[in-house]
């Protein structure tokens, strides 16, 4: 109802995607063809129902199986074909598709824009993009969002001045306890990437009203909306 004035102007954006992961993006569809094609069975097919909520460690269960479906460069093509097609019917003009490099080498496949996922290897990182053609617009380092105590990672990983944050669910921000490192991205005003449904389905921010986005909004920090896992 506060937006509803401005329904029409927000309709007439064009959306752009930031933070999509190619195979967090699989349809239901797409996975069913994908087990017809290898001719699999017996799979879990209710970690992709749309709208159930999973545990982080589902989440990490559907792109493990997604993965072992997408081994050769055929399955691979079609996932990304179906990806794009989904975005584009859902009438997304601008797409960043991330996704981590494979060891079965270079498969040929354009996308609009490709950001390489990779553990954090800051080393590497500058290698892949340095290689790549322009369809590489970025890499993404990332650690293990289930192990604890992440602070020390993300001050290690906020030091390199990122471009952007995806998620920005382990900065502290709580109205009575901001931590340095909130204050670090407040200072160099480093765009941030919001899930909220992925977040919450996820369960690393509890609830809408507890995610983090209204502080940052709060502080007119530039953000921007993303969907991470699209299906998943």
């Amino acid at each position: 109802r506060l937006y509803s004035r401005h329904t029409a102007f927000y309709r007439s954006l064009k959306p752009s995607e930031l933070h999509a992961h190619l195979l967090g993006s699989v349809s239901e569809q797409t996975v069913t063809k994908l087990m017809g094609r290898c001719r699999v069975g017996g799979q879990n097919m209710t970690l992709f129902e749309k709208g159930r909520s999973r545990t982080l460690d589902e989440c990490f269960q559907a792109f493990k199986m997604i993965h072992k479906l997408t081994e050769d460069e055929e399955s691979l093509n079609m996932v990304t074909r179906d990806v794009i097609k989904e975005f584009s019917q859902d009438g997304v003009k601008y797409l960043e598709l991330r996704s981590t490099p494979r060891e079965e080498g270079h498969t040929g496949i354009v996308v609009l824009k490709l950001i390489f996922c990779l553990e954090i290897n800051y080393f590497l990182a500058q290698e892949y993009l340095l290689m790549s053609d322009e369809c590489v617009v970025g890499v993404d380092l990332s650690g293990n969002p289930k192990i604890p105590g992440q602070e020390e990672e993300t001050q290690a990983l906020l030091q390199l001045q990122p471009h952007r944050i995806g998620h920005g669910t382990f900065l502290k921000t709580t109205r009575d306890d901001t931590s340095e490192l909130v204050e670090h991205v407040r200072n160099l005003n480093i765009p941030l990437e919001l899930c909220l449904t992925s977040n919450v389905n996820s369960q690393t921010v509890n609830t809408y009203a507890e995610h983090h986005f209204k502080f940052w909004f709060d502080q007119d920090h530039p953000c921007t909306f993303c969907v991470s896992a699209r299906k998943v």
